[in-house]
């Protein structure tokens, strides 16, 4: 089961969310703790495809997805 984190967005870029551990999702992804590593997590790129309609990708969803 996977738990949605609840996120922060900085205030200097609104396509941008800052994570609990501080790590960074980009372009409306959703920050989601990591179910093996718990107080960890990472960016759920999906979030944004459902949203804008554009798919990304990477760590921190940071580029655009090429299919």
């Amino acid at each position: 089961m996977m738990i949605r984190a609840r996120t922060l967005k900085k205030r200097s870029d609104p396509s941008t969310t800052a994570c609990a551990d501080g790590h960074r999702c980009d372009n409306h992804s959703e920050c989601v703790e990591n179910p093996s590593d718990e107080s960890q997590y990472f960016c759920d790129c999906d979030a944004s495809a459902i949203l804008w309609d554009e798919a990304f990708a990477g760590l921190s969803c940071e580029h655009k997805a090429t299919t």
